[in-house]
């Protein structure tokens, strides 16, 4: 598995279709302010800032197996069966 997981890393950072984003003070902060409103989600402030970002750069497709982002309207792309092939 933690071979898998380096894999996978590498393969994110040399992407050309995929962009780490770094969490600076206005990303905690806003994610801070939105966490309230979304208590009764079950979403997490890692949930929240991912959010923000996804609005701010008007991504509307999400690559994850946390179904929170459907109640966002977010289409998830990665299924449970998709994931477990990563490992």
């Amino acid at each position: 598995m933690k071979q898998g997981v380096v894999n996978f890393y590498r393969q994110i950072r040399t992407s050309p279709n995929l962009q780490i984003i770094s969490v600076d003070s206005y990303l905690i902060q806003s994610g801070v302010e939105l966490y309230p409103n979304r208590l009764d989600k079950g979403y997490s402030l890692t949930d929240c800032i991912s959010r923000i970002v996804m609005k701010q750069r008007g991504i509307i497709e999400v690559l994850t197996h946390d179904q929170h982002f459907t109640q966002e309207n977010l289409r998830i792309l990665f299924q449970d069966s998709n994931f477990n092939n990563l490992t």
